[in-house]
């Protein structure tokens, strides 16, 4: 297996979260002692991943409107009555530089988290509220900590309770992780799903409540194995998606299922299965959405992790990133 600094992630970022959950890391976030009728977290790549949880975990929960905003640039309807949330792991994403300062221009209520860079020095020089993340990591391998500290954010400010169920959702996923982690297993979930990706171009669909579920694990496949990958949610599915996979398909795209099941999954699949299309089911453990959307996380991490290693691809850098990044800066 590549011994590289992403080989045990998915386990050490759960257990990054834990430690500093229990060290009361998370207490001390900003309280900006102001009514907000919605938020805004903001984020590119990685960081916006952060955005994408937060959001499924929170839609079913608060009366409190969480958008993601993947965009240099505030929406027209963000005013004094939101609370933006700007993610950059590195601080100087160009994107967020550009949206920090929309904010400025629109007077709006913002937070930085970042682990430094620009947005740092901005957020500082203007007096704004900053959570400064520990460095060292990448955004993709830190997703738990930054959830952490988004999620105690709005609880904060908006009077909901997400910390509490994402705590125990992270605590219960150890297990499960550290069984994925399993070179041995012959069983190994991860590394089966790994074996069937080696010359095929995944399309990952999961049920629209689980959207970052299926958005992690596109990015994460891009990102580690090096290979392009596509995700679309149910049951928009059904409305388009559907239609494609019934034509002439070739043997190179797949599509991965990601549970639970329910008769817009299951129709759709009947009218596939008739037109010859292979597919991939994968029910994900859990007693709540929040631990199914753990787990989810957690399962993609590794799968991506074992495709980059079948096909001898260094999972930990990110060249074509790098560069785009150094020309736009």
């Amino acid at each position: 297996m590549y011994e590289g600094p992403f080989n045990d992630m998915p386990s050490d970022h759960i257990r990054r979260f834990i430690s500093a959950y229990e060290s009361g890391t998370f207490d001390n976030v900003p309280c900006m002692e102001k009514d907000y009728d919605h938020v805004i977290i903001a984020g590119m790549g990685g960081s916006g991943i952060i955005g994408s949880a937060v959001a499924d975990i929170t839609r079913n929960l608060s009366g409190t409107p969480v958008d993601v905003l993947r965009a240099n640039r505030l929406p027209a309807y963000a005013s004094n009555g939101a609370l933006i949330l700007v993610v950059s792991y590195s601080g100087n994403t160009r994107e967020m530089i550009d949206l920090y300062r929309d904010c400025m221009t629109r007077e709006c209520s913002v937070i930085a988290v970042t682990s430094g860079g620009r947005l740092a020095d901005m957020a500082e020089a203007d007096g704004n509220p900053l959570i400064r993340i520990r460095g060292g990591f990448t955004p993709r391998s830190d997703i738990g900590i930054v959830i952490g500290y988004v999620a105690s954010i709005i609880d904060k400010n908006c009077g909901t309770s997400f910390m509490e169920g994402y705590v125990d959702a992270m605590s219960s996923a150890i297990s499960y992780s550290d069984a994925l982690a399993d070179t041995c297993n012959p069983e190994n979930e991860a590394m089966r799903i790994a074996h069937l990706l080696t010359s095929r171009i995944p399309f990952i669909y999961s049920m629209d409540g689980m959207s970052c579920v299926a958005n992690r694990w596109k990015c994460q496949i891009n990102e580690n194995a090096k290979i392009p990958a596509a995700c679309g949610t149910f049951p928009e599915f059904n409305h388009n998606s559907l239609e494609g996979w019934c034509g002439n398909v070739s043997n190179i795209p797949i599509p991965i299922f990601i549970g639970p099941h329910d008769m817009f999954v299951d129709s759709a699949a009947s009218i596939m299965e008739e037109s010859g299309n292979p597919m991939v089911f994968i029910d994900i453990p859990g007693d709540s959405e929040v631990d199914r959307l753990v787990n989810g996380i957690i399962l993609g991490d590794y799968v991506s992790l074992y495709l980059a290693d079948l096909m001898r691809r260094d999972a930990s850098p990110v060249p074509a990133i790098t560069e785009f990044k150094r020309r736009t800066s």
